[in-house]
C-alpha cells in the first residue's frame, strides 16, 4: 500500500482514552485529533494516535497547519465494518513548508495568520452545543 498523507488545519483534539486489554491484560491509550481540508466544502478527518504515539500531538494547538501520515483499517463488529485512520507522522506546516524551512519574518506572519484561525475555532467551538454520549463499544 503507497503512503497515505493529509494536510490541514488541527481543530480538534480529543481527551486521551485509556483502558486495560481483555486479552493481553496489558494498558494501552489513543487520543483523536480532528484535521479540516479547506476548499469551497470544507472535509474534517479524524485520525487515531495509539500508544506512545499519543505524546505526537501534544505540542500542537487547535489553528496549526499540519501534515499527518497514516494507514487506513478496517473492523468488523456486528456485522459492520468500522474504518479508523492510524496516524504515524503528524508535522508541523507554516505556508505550506515545513517549519524548520521558513525565514523568521515569513514564521511570524503565518503565526499571526494561524492566531486568527485558532480564534475563530475557539469561537465556534464555544458555541457548539455539548454533544451526547453515544454507546458504542470503542
Amino acid at each position: 500500500m503507497s503512503e497515505l498523507i493529509i494536510a490541514g488545519i488541527l481543530v480538534d483534539i480529543l481527551p486521551v482514552q485509556s483502558g486495560i486489554s481483555k486479552s493481553s491484560g496489558k494498558e494501552w491509550k489513543s487520543q483523536d485529533f480532528v484535521v479540516e481540508q479547506g476548499g469551497q466544502y470544507p472535509k474534517n478527518a479524524s485520525f487515531t494516535l495509539f500508544g506512545d504515539k499519543v505524546s505526537y500531538i501534544e505540542k500542537f494547538e487547535l489553528g496549526d497547519e499540519l501534515t499527518v501520515k497514516f494507514s487506513v483499517e478496517s473492523r468488523k463488529f456486528n456485522d459492520r465494518y468500522f474504518t479508523n485512520l492510524q496516524a504515524y507522522s503528524v508535522i508541523k506546516l507554516v505556508n505550506s513548508m515545513p517549519q524548520e524551512h521558513q525565514s523568521v519574518q515569513e514564521s511570524e506572519s503565518s503565526v499571526i495568520q494561524a492566531s486568527s484561525v485558532k480564534q475563530q475555532i475557539m469561537e465556534q467551538k464555544a458555541n457548539e452545543p455539548e454533544p451526547e454520549e453515544d454507546d458504542l463499544p470503542f
